[in-house]
C-alpha cells in the first residue's frame, strides 16, 4: 500500500472544486508543511487512516477550503476505484466540479526510470537537450553533461511550483539558474537535494539561504566550484521557484512578509530587485537540481 493525498481546492468565487492526486515520496509531508499547524491537528484528531476510508479536513494555509486524504493501493486497475470513491465523495458533499492536473509526474525528457527513485543519465553530445544546457552555460571545456532523476525530490518540487503558481497566476515563477560547489557536496546534492544549513561556506551577503546565479560566470568562479584531485569543476543548472521577490538582506533567515499580505512571505530575495543577478532561496524544497555540469576552466 502507499498513500495518495488527494487535495480539494474550493474557490469561494467559483464555487467548484479541484482535485489534485499526489504520490507518497515525500510529498505527504510537502502537503501536510504547507497547509501548516491547523491541518495537521485535524489530522492528529482524526488518528489511523485506513485503506477505503475518506478524511476531509480543512485547507489550512493553502488556497483551498479542504483537504481530502484517503489511501490506495498501487496499480491502475486499483486506482479506477480510488477514483470511483473520490467522485462519489464529491458527489455527497455537492461538490460540482472535479479536476485532475498531473502533478508530480516524471518530465517527458527523463529516461525510464525502471523502479528506482534516483538516477544520473549523462547526456549524449550530439543531443538536442545536450547542445540546449551547454549554450546556456559558458565557454569553458565542458566534461559531461548529466541529469539528474530523483523522483522524490522532484515530487517535492512540483507540489511547490503548483502553490506559488496558485498564488500568482499571471506570471513565471520559475527560472533556471547556477550553483557552484565542489565534488563531494555536489553528490549530495543529486542525491538528496539543496541544504541551506550549509549556507555561510561563501559569505551570506544576500541572506542566510542558498544562492543561485543568472549567469553560469557567476557560479564557475574558484570561490564556489571549487577544482576537484583531477582539476575538474562542478556547477548545477537547477530549477528554482523564485516567484515574488524582494531586495535581500544579511540578517534574512526567510523572506520578509509581502507588502499586499503580512500573512504572505516573499518566495525569495535578490541582489538587485529591477535586475536581479542573484536569487537566495530559503525552502530546500523549491529547487530542482535539473543538470550536473563537469566542465575544466578555459
Amino acid at each position: 500500500l502507499f498513500v495518495f493525498i488527494i487535495l480539494l481546492f474550493l474557490h469561494s468565487f467559483q464555487q467548484n472544486f479541484r482535485l489534485i492526486v499526489f504520490t507518497p515520496v515525500g510529498v505527504s509531508g510537502a502537503i501536510l508543511h504547507a497547509a501548516g499547524q491547523t491541518v495537521a491537528d485535524e489530522c492528529a484528531l482524526y488518528g489511523t487512516l485506513y485503506h477505503g476510508n475518506v478524511v476531509v479536513t480543512s485547507g489550512g494555509n493553502l488556497k483551498s477550503n479542504h483537504i481530502m486524504h484517503m489511501i490506495s493501493p498501487a496499480g491502475l486497475s486499483a486506482f479506477a476505484s480510488t477514483l470511483d470513491t473520490i467522485l462519489t465523495e464529491c458527489k455527497n458533499r455537492s461538490f460540482r466540479t472535479v479536476a485532475l492536473p498531473a502533478i508530480g509526474t516524471e518530465p517527458d525528457k527523463w529516461s525510464p526510470m525502471d523502479g528506482q527513485i534516483h538516477k544520473e543519465v549523462e547526456l549524449l553530445r550530439y543531443s538536442a537537450e545536450y547542445k540546449t544546457v551547454a549554450d546556456k552555460f559558458t565557454k569553458s571545456a565542458i566534461i559531461p553533461i548529466k541529469r539528474i532523476q530523483n523522483v522524490g525530490l522532484w515530487q517535492k518540487y512540483s507540489f511547490n511550483k503548483f502553490i506559488v503558481d496558485q498564488q500568482y497566476p499571471g506570471q513565471k515563477n520559475e527560472k533556471h539558474l547556477y550553483h557552484g560547489t565542489d565534488y563531494s557536496t555536489a553528490e549530495k546534492i543529486s542525491l538528496h537535494g539543496f541544504n541551506r544549513a550549509f549556507c555561510g561556506k561563501h559569505g551570506v551577503s544576500y541572506g542566510k539561504g542558498t544562492y543561485f546565479a543568472k549567469d553560469a560566470s557567476y557560479s564557475c568562479d574558484d570561490r564556489y566550484s571549487v577544482k576537484d584531485q583531477n582539476g575538474e569543476k562542478h556547477v548545477y543548472q537547477a530549477a528554482v521557484i523564485t516567484g515574488k521577490w524582494c531586495q535581500s538582506d544579511p540578517i534574512y533567515v526567510e523572506p520578509p512578509p509581502t507588502a499586499e499580505d503580512p500573512k504572505v512571505l516573499y518566495n525569495t530575495t535578490v541582489d538587485n530587485v529591477k535586475y536581479p543577478t542573484i536569487f537566495v532561496v530559503y525552502h530546500d524544497n523549491c529547487v530542482y537540481p535539473e543538470y550536473m555540469i563537469t566542465f575544466t576552466s578555459s
